[in-house]
């Protein structure tokens, strides 16, 4: 979805093509059957509140360093015109507890339709024939809470000062790019003790096709994996 939004602002001539992605967004976030699939409980949703599925799969969907607060404020005109209704103004805590009701893979659902869409209607930017990717990772540092910890491996800071030491919980992304269209075609979250090249061939290699041509980030992809 983000990536089909940069090119959209991007002012691509091609007014039809975007509408038609764009009413094809529209639909697919307003449908019943989206809304069954991807909402944690039968009972949520359910019943008419400011803040619905559909609302809340756009909002969540903006990305803002800004407080919650503020984005929820200038979203409103936003979302208006989107689902073409008069929109009730929303508070932080309605959102937060909205928030929770949503399935995580609607948007891995919304993200690999788009880019079905996107290679369909574009006559799309390729290398010599064939469609770039690259492939780069990066760690970063995600919420020390009991949940993680089951997930992800925890690392030891440690400072000069002991009462400074503490315990941080890490993981490593991988991006596979489409550089010359600024498309997203897979990312993986997995523990920091994966190797970059596990994650290649277990979950990137499973997007590429045959007339994909790939480069990575750094050296350390030619290295080996797990045996």
């Amino acid at each position: 979805m983000w990536g089909l939004l940069i090119i959209y602002k991007n002012g691509d001539n091609n007014a039809k093509k975007k509408s038609k992605i764009l009413q094809y967004i529209r639909e697919k976030i307003l449908s019943a059957e989206f809304k069954i699939r991807n909402k944690v409980s039968k009972q949520d949703f359910t019943r008419d509140r400011k803040l619905n599925f559909s609302k809340m799969i756009i909002l969540m969907s903006r990305k803002s360093v800004k407080s919650i607060q503020n984005i929820l404020n200038e979203a409103e005109t936003y979302l208006s015109n989107m689902l073409e209704e008069d929109l009730i103004t929303i508070s932080k805590s309605a959102y937060s507890q909205a928030r929770e009701k949503i399935n995580y893979e609607a948007f891995i659902e919304l993200c690999n339709d788009i880019k079905e869409q996107f290679y369909k209607e574009y006559d799309y930017e390729k290398y010599k024939g064939f469609r770039l990717l690259g492939v780069d990772g990066s760690m970063i540092i995600i919420p020390n809470n009991e949940d993680t910890k089951k997930e992800f491996s925890t690392t030891s800071v440690k400072n000069q000062y002991q009462d400074k030491n503490k315990e941080i919980v890490q993981a490593r992304v991988s991006i596979l790019y489409d550089v010359l269209n600024n498309i997203i075609e897979d990312a993986i979250i997995a523990d920091s003790k994966t190797h970059e090249i596990n994650i290649t061939i277990d979950e990137h290699l499973k997007k590429v096709k045959e007339e994909d041509l790939i480069i990575f980030g750094y050296l350390g992809y030619l290295g080996s994996g797990d045996d």
